[in-house]
């Protein structure tokens, strides 16, 4: 079973993230990268988050989700954005899964794009990343 954090942003109701925490010690996790190394990983890429998207014309997380997950990881988080990456301004679902058993030469986790009124897949990245030690 996995359990779900949902934050609103309480004047406009618009979804903040959705969140699967993990409270263990593993050696598979790494946490997430503080906002300031996040933002400068996602620079570097040429991808920087504007702001979060509305609900209601969009698929929910639970329609994307459903069919793209990775059911070993220890943490999920979840955000309907508008980013551009690029020049190409678009509002898409992010979702990060951390500390799964990786492939081979890879870390331990992987964050997802998918277009949020179709559910296609846009992008796989390793960006934000993690802090460095």
């Amino acid at each position: 079973m996995r359990v779900f954090q949902v934050y609103i942003e309480p004047e406009e109701g618009r979804l903040i993230k959705i969140h699967s925490p993990y409270f263990g010690k593993s050696i598979d996790y790494l946490p997430a990268p503080s906002k300031t190394n996040a933002e400068n990983n996602l620079a570097m890429h040429r991808e920087k988050f504007l702001n979060f998207g509305k609900m209601g014309s969009n698929l929910n997380f639970l329609d994307i989700y459903g069919k793209h997950f990775i059911p070993d990881a220890k943490e999920v988080t979840a955000m309907l954005i508008n980013r551009v990456l690029r020049k190409d301004t678009s509002e898409v679902w992010s979702i990060t899964y951390r500390g799964f058993v990786p492939e081979e030469r890879h870390p331990n986790y992987v964050r997802f794009t998918y277009n949020a009124k179709t559910g296609t897949p846009i992008r796989k990245t390793l960006s934000p990343g993690v802090d460095p030690e």
